[in-house]
């Protein structure tokens, strides 16, 4: 590429096929982790011992149950939050060659 003659005028290839590609495997984790999020949900929802029935409706026991045996679900919400925040700021950077 000869940049000298102008080199405000470079000329370089956004790659529009694997950064949709891209876009697809960064909707499906979050994706996943919603189905997975849910299973748990309806698990913990079930009548037992402790709080974990109150898990999805209380951030409160939510966040105690980080300390405790049970804590997939919370620990799940922080992959979906990690997940998602790759994925919006990829939407971000690339909204114009969508």
């Amino acid at each position: 590429m000869a940049s000298g003659i102008h080199p405000k005028l470079a000329i370089f290839r956004r790659f529009g096929n694997l950064s949709a590609q891209n876009l697809i495997y960064l909707h499906a984790e979050p994706v996943h982790l919603e189905k997975e999020l849910c299973g748990i949900e309806i698990s913990d929802g079930e009548p037992q011992l402790g709080h974990s029935s109150s898990y999805a409706q209380g951030w409160y026991w939510l966040t105690k149950s980080a300390s405790e045996e049970d804590s997939d679900q919370i620990l799940i919400i922080h992959e979906i939050h990690t997940k998602l925040k790759g994925y919006n700021q990829f939407l971000q950077q690339n909204e114009s060659s969508l």
